[in-house]
């Protein structure tokens, strides 16, 4: 193995002692399609404690180590500053994990994500030099933390999702409670269904309310 069978294969950046390895274009998804750095030394890769005289045992140990990786493989690259680093990977857990939308307008991009018709959770990111700023809004409310480690960026994420999540479910409870069971029994509503030759169907108020919230917590407990 060589320097020239390595650029058959992958784009190469650095010396032998440190190449950076970068997938072909169209062969990834995300990011600028970094794969891992390996050290050439007499015709053999030495990549993450293994060592591999061949392209295809080379290539293998990259995808496995991809596999391992709790993020993105791309955000590992050695090239990216670690505020970048942070911030991307804040974006990936929201947009890949949690099924935030991005929304762009002239002056910030943010992450959204709508329970329910009346009601979104939204995220924005500034990067600075010793972190990234998370900011989230849960209708007036802003709330906004210095992250420095992409750990503590999930766990603010997962606290306020679960917090402003909550918050809206309980929202619709005080509404059956203050209604109470006389009131909202006798509230009805009309659905879609096939049960008659209607294509419609009659329910209480209360078991719109009630099925409205076990949604709800069941897509928070999935998450």
């Amino acid at each position: 193995m060589n320097r020239e069978n390595l650029k058959e294969k992958y784009d190469i950046i650095g010396q032998n002692k440190d190449i950076s390895l970068y997938r072909k274009r169209g062969e990834f998804t995300y990011g600028i399609g970094y794969c891992g750095n390996i050290e050439l030394r007499k015709g053999k890769a030495y990549f993450n404690g293994g060592v591999y005289s061949t392209i295809e045992e080379l290539d293998n140990a990259l995808k496995k180590w991809e596999k391992s990786l709790p993020y993105p493989v791309d955000t590992y690259n050695p090239m990216y500053r670690e505020c970048y680093r942070i911030e991307s990977r804040i974006v990936w857990y929201l947009t890949e994990k949690l099924g935030f939308k991005v929304k762009y307008n002239e002056w910030e991009t943010c992450y959204i994500k709508e329970i329910g018709p009346s009601y979104n959770i939204s995220f924005q990111i500034k990067r600075e030099d010793d972190g990234v700023d998370l900011t989230s809004r849960y209708g007036e409310y802003y709330f906004t933390e210095k992250i420095e480690d992409i750990n503590r960026g999930v766990d603010v994420i997962n606290t306020l999702v679960n917090t402003e999540v909550l918050s809206m479910a309980k929202d619709m409870v005080d509404v059956i409670s203050v209604c109470g069971d006389k009131v909202t029994n006798k509230i009805n509503t009309y659905i879609s269904s096939n049960d008659n030759i209607f294509g419609i169907k009659k329910i209480s108020f209360k078991d719109v309310m009630i099925d409205k919230l076990e949604k709800i917590l069941s897509e928070l407990k999935s998450e």
